[in-house]
């Protein structure tokens, strides 16, 4: 006699992207979350007797460079992303979204990657012109994109940090949505993100 399906087997199959954005989705996510105290504290050099009295004597300058590489390595990872964007069709909604919701949502992605690609290229392009070393994980030196000039680094810095509030701004956003999603609505759209989640209907 077989057993009665439980109400976990009798579940709806919720789609799922893509794990290879997936993975991105979640490795940018942990790397944004690491590097923006990076970017608050150890960026602004009046902190910088505090960080060699706290951590020791260079302390400031290899969390600074640890800002710059992480800021790269988000950049480079965003252009994955939008390769692997248009790769994978992003599947369909378990649940219809109300259509407000849903232009609230491909906004914000939206403006995620915007602001992403924007804070790296802003980030990088004043550092060029201060001119100051680029340095990607010890490893090697970043190019200069930018001719020294100090007084429109101050410029490039200064719209980096905005876009850096921006994408702080966002990012308490996107993951107040994501619990809503996930313990009020129950609607399957944190699932589709998940790690471990299955595919679901989105294309290979």
């Amino acid at each position: 006699m077989s057993q009665a399906p439980t109400p976990q087997d009798a579940a709806p199959h919720r789609p799922a992207h893509h794990p290879a954005r997936r993975a991105l989705h979640w490795i940018v996510a942990a790397l944004v979350i690491a590097t923006l105290p990076l970017g608050f504290v150890f960026t602004d050099f009046d902190n910088k007797p505090w960080t060699e009295a706290t951590f020791g004597a260079g302390a400031f300058d290899a969390l600074y460079d640890l800002h710059k590489s992480i800021g790269l390595l988000v950049l480079a990872l965003m252009l994955v992303r939008l390769w692997a964007w248009r790769r994978w069709a992003s599947p369909p909604y378990a649940t219809p979204l109300p259509p407000q919701a849903e232009k609230a949502a491909r906004f914000s992605h939206a403006a995620f990657y915007a602001l992403l690609i924007g804070a790296a290229l802003l980030g990088w392009a004043g550092v060029s012109a201060y001119p100051a070393p680029l340095p990607v994980f010890g490893l090697f030196e970043a190019p200069k994109i930018v001719a020294p000039d100090r007084a429109l680094s101050g410029r490039l810095l200064g719209a980096h940090a905005l876009f850096t509030f921006a994408i702080a701004a966002l990012v308490a956003v996107h993951v107040g949505a994501a619990l809503w999603h996930r313990q009020a609505r129950r609607d399957g759209v944190f699932e589709r993100m998940a790690p471990g989640a299955r595919r679901g209907a989105s294309q290979d």
